[in-house]
């Protein structure tokens, strides 16, 4: 199985930047933990850019790379980057919302059915294999509390799209 595999190869864990993660895959430990900390410590968007557009070409590179066709290998290396689910889970609510300026913070589905939006926190974590989450927020003072603290800068459009 994939889990075997990856543990063969050097465990990863349950998806957390750990000290042995870092010290097993140090370029992409070292790329994950620049992320992480610039966006829980900084405002400014400039060193937002730099560190996401630095996951999104190491990302872009490892999928064009024509060495990894095994599907055991892409695996692998997909299993790298199971820590930059826990980091965007942390800085969720910096993450751009489209539904901000919505009066309900809802959309209608093309049944007309009211969905919230992003994806199901649960649902994230399960994916990650890291365990399950609170429930979601379900009146404005619980979405207020999701919101980031006022030092951290929200992420525009476009990174977030990243």
């Amino acid at each position: 199985s994939t889990t075997t595999t990856l543990d063969s190869w050097g465990s990863l864990g349950s998806g957390e930047l750990s000290y042995e993660f870092r010290r097993c895959h140090y370029l992409v430990g070292l790329a994950l933990a620049d992320l992480a900390a610039v966006l829980d410590s900084s405002s400014s968007s400039v060193l937002h850019a730099r560190a996401i557009g630095l996951i999104h070409n190491l990302l872009s590179s490892h999928e064009a790379d024509s060495r990894l066709t095994d599907p055991t290998i892409r695996a692998r290396v997909a299993g790298l980057y199971l820590p930059l689910v826990t980091i965007v889970l942390d800085v969720a609510g910096q993450i751009h919302d489209p539904f901000a300026n919505s009066p309900t913070g809802t959309r209608e589905d093309r049944n007309g059915n009211s969905t919230s939006p992003g994806v199901n926190p649960k649902v994230a974590l399960a994916i990650a294999g890291i365990g399950s989450a609170p429930s979601p927020p379900r009146t404005p003072t619980e979405l207020n509390n999701n919101r980031p603290e006022k030092n951290k800068a929200m992420l525009n459009l476009e990174l977030s799209r990243q």
